[in-house]
């Protein structure tokens, strides 16, 4: 935190409301499994799950469980097929059941469908 210059690689925390305290709801086992060990953005998807992406080499989006770990085949952007090259943020839309994700390198912002996992727009 900025207060504390504590960092949380690879862990899922949850803050309090005015960021005094934190809980660390879930830590992601296979950190190493990518290139680059940068989970840089998170979005709360439903139930016990979240999307995870992994920043760049390789640029990937994961679906995480609480209960479960990594979904297994979750790679959103290999069946999207969107060239998003560096992920600097997701947000999910539940009412549309959209995936956002922000490229910091191309300034673009991808949307997928996330029951068919299919890329629709790209917006630059």
């Amino acid at each position: 935190t900025e207060q504390t210059g504590e960092t949380f690689p690879g862990c899922i925390v949850r803050f309090s409301e005015n960021f005094s305290k934190y809980e660390i709801v879930a830590t992601i086992d296979n950190i190493t499994t990518v290139k680059n060990p940068g989970y840089e953005g998170i979005a709360y998807y439903k139930e016990d799950k979240f999307f995870v992406s992994n920043q760049s080499n390789p640029a990937k989006v994961f679906q995480y469980s609480l209960s479960n770990g990594i979904v297994a085949d979750s790679d959103i952007l290999t069946n999207a097929d969107t060239d998003v090259t560096e992920i600097a943020d997701l947000f999910y839309d539940s009412v549309n059941d959209k995936l956002w994700i922000l490229d910091s390198k191309t300034g673009r912002l991808a949307r997928v469908n996330v029951s068919d996992k299919k890329f629709e727009q790209l917006y630059s």
